[in-house]
């Protein structure tokens, strides 16, 4: 969990590319 490590850094453009990563089946580092 990459983004979980840098909390300051999570924004929602982040997060929503991170979700869309896991949806198509990319690792979620």
């Amino acid at each position: 969990a990459g983004g979980a490590a840098r909390p300051c850094h999570n924004s929602p453009r982040r997060l929503a590319h991170l979700a869309r990563l896991q949806r198509s089946g990319a690792r979620p580092t």
